[in-house]
């Protein structure tokens, strides 16, 4: 159960990204007309929140499996820059994704900075178990 739950946190990861588009493309549009509206930011801010809780959540006992997992699913979104997810999908085919990476509307885009925070949790998370840090076993052994 508990790899099971630790499988779908990079799917949750990737949906909360894309949920940002949205709450993205309606903050720009403010941004385009010249009249900043601030009741966009909270949603926006409350994205990054979730977004880091579950990033950061459950990460005492994480697996190499899932961790190789969400490397290979973060490595990209984090260094890939937001015009070349515009040149692949394009504007009107996948627009949640292009509107994530702030692709279409400049430096707006939540998902590479999220991204970059996630691989770094990964790869700290990586290193600690490499170092013994937080291996399950330790990890339930010092419970008892």
């Amino acid at each position: 159960m508990r790899m099971v739950l630790q499988l779908l946190r990079p799917v949750v990861l990737v949906g909360v990204l894309l949920a940002s588009g949205p709450l993205l493309r309606r903050l720009a549009f403010t941004f385009e007309t010249g009249f900043p509206d601030r009741a966009h930011w909270p949603p926006v801010a409350a994205v990054m929140v979730v977004f880091a809780a579950v990033a950061v959540a459950g990460r005492h006992r994480a697996s190499p499996a899932v961790l190789a997992v969400e490397a290979v699913v973060a490595l990209p979104l984090a260094f890939v820059p937001p015009v070349q997810w515009v040149l692949w999908f394009g504007v009107g085919t996948f627009t949640v994704f292009t509107d994530a990476t702030g692709g279409v509307f400049g430096p707006v885009g939540l998902m590479q900075p999220l991204a970059t925070m996630w691989l770094a949790v990964v790869l700290v998370t990586a290193i600690d178990l490499v170092r013994g840090g937080r291996s399950p076993e330790r990890s339930e052994a010092s419970v008892s």
